[in-house]
């Protein structure tokens, strides 16, 4: 439910979910169909969504016919990080100050409030998921050489 209030289809985060948790993580269509019993179909429109929003990624699987698919690395990292949504936001909002022009309200206050924590949005979430990738890979390191 989470991804279709998100714009996708429901069915979306169904395959997310088992892409998430499925041993091995590469799963071919057939494996999809298994595992969820859910067409055929609905694995290829699904897959496609989740390739086109950056969630999944295609992969081959040596001797296996077909397209098999995998999680993205850092999946719902770049998709929850990403100022894109912020920037039409701030855009919008931007729209609005034009229009309103700053006639000293406390309409144009809340516009203008809300387009700067959009703008400040948009340009700190790089900033906050390189930050996450740098104490990621730093904890990784860590781990590896203790082990």
């Amino acid at each position: 439910m989470i991804c279709e209030s998100m714009g996708m289809a429901r069915m979306a985060g169904r395959l997310m979910g088992w892409l998430l948790v499925c041993d091995p993580p590469k799963q071919t269509t057939a494996d999809l169909v298994s595992a969820l019993g859910i067409s055929k179909g609905a694995v290829s429109v699904t897959g496609r969504q989740l390739i086109a929003a950056g969630l999944a990624q295609r992969v081959a699987i040596p001797g296996a016919r077909g397209d098999a698919y995998e999680i993205t690395p850092m999946a719902f990292a770049k998709s929850a990080l990403d100022p894109s949504p912020y920037r039409m936001l701030r855009e919008l909002m931007e729209r609005g100050l034009a229009a309103i022009g700053d006639d000293g309200s406390s309409r144009f206050e809340r516009l203008r409030r809300t387009r700067d924590f959009y703008a400040f949005a948009e340009q700190q979430l790089p900033n906050l998921f390189d930050q996450f990738v740098r104490e990621h890979d730093g904890k990784k390191r860590e781990g590896e050489d203790d082990g």
